[in-house]
């Protein structure tokens, strides 16, 4: 997720707070990222094949240079606006600490009207990330001791492309359906979505800091077939990994 991204890095080109009528609407690209906080009502986004839903409370981070579909339901929402920002997953965001988190974008806001300093606004989305992350182990802590093994496990073993969710269901005893519903509750992922995603992270900061090639990169993230890697890399962020290693050097 964002607010773990280890070679994350943005700019700041606006904080608002918008209010969308309803409707449905169709995005095309934008030269920004926009990380944003629903106030009230609800928008449902329709990106890349995937569908979610954001309500009060929930955080959504939406890639730059990405189309998607949106519907507004009486939707009011706090957004910052972020140039080159290199993370590039759409995601939905669920605090259990709902308040503590909106009280950070709401400074953020004040603070933006007030005095637009970059610097400033940068530390207010870093305390957000930070926010989110405590939220996040603060939760997790009070999740099932098996859900946090296996969820444990495949943080330290992804990169292993023998790795199959039934041996780690059969190593702590948890039948596959209990362990899919744990995801979906505490992740809004299956357990598959989630291995997918952490291995496709990994390649990403690779491809950002180290001089290897496609192919080898594909492998050490735990894919065994370099095209399958290609093709779903490109299907997650809209670029080749080529394209992604070429814009993290520029």
């Amino acid at each position: 997720m964002i607010f773990n991204y280890d070679s994350l890095y943005f700019e700041i080109l606006t904080v608002e707070r918008v209010r969308h009528k309803d409707g449905k609407f169709s995005v095309k690209e934008r030269p920004y990222a926009a990380l944003s906080i629903r106030i009230s009502g609800k928008s449902t986004f329709s990106i890349n094949g995937n569908r979610f839903c954001a309500e009060k409370g929930d955080v959504v981070f939406i890639p730059e240079n990405q189309t998607y579909e949106v519907e507004y339901f009486d939707s009011e929402f706090i957004v910052a606006h972020l140039p080159d920002c290199n993370y590039n997953q759409a995601e939905r965001i669920t605090p259990h600490n709902k308040e503590a988190v909106y009280s950070v974008f709401l400074r953020m806001l004040e603070h933006w009207k007030q005095n637009r300093s970059s610097n400033k606004v940068k530390a207010y989305i870093y305390e957000i990330f930070n926010k989110l992350e405590e939220d996040q182990n603060d939760f997790f802590e009070s999740c099932p001791e098996e859900f946090q093994k296996c969820l444990n496990y495949l943080n330290e073993n992804f990169c292993d492309s023998s790795l199959k969710i039934e041996s780690i269901c059969d190593l702590y005893y948890i039948s596959r359906s209990s362990l899919q519903r744990y995801f979906l509750r505490y992740l809004n992922l299956s357990p598959k979505q989630y291995l997918l995603q952490l291995r496709l992270n990994k390649a990403m900061d690779l491809l950002a800091s180290e001089n290897k090639t496609v192919a080898k990169i594909s492998e050490s993230c735990g894919f065994s077939d370099e095209k399958y890697f290609s093709r779903i890399f490109k299907q997650q962020y809209g670029i080749s990994p080529r394209e992604a290693r070429h814009r993290t050097h520029i």
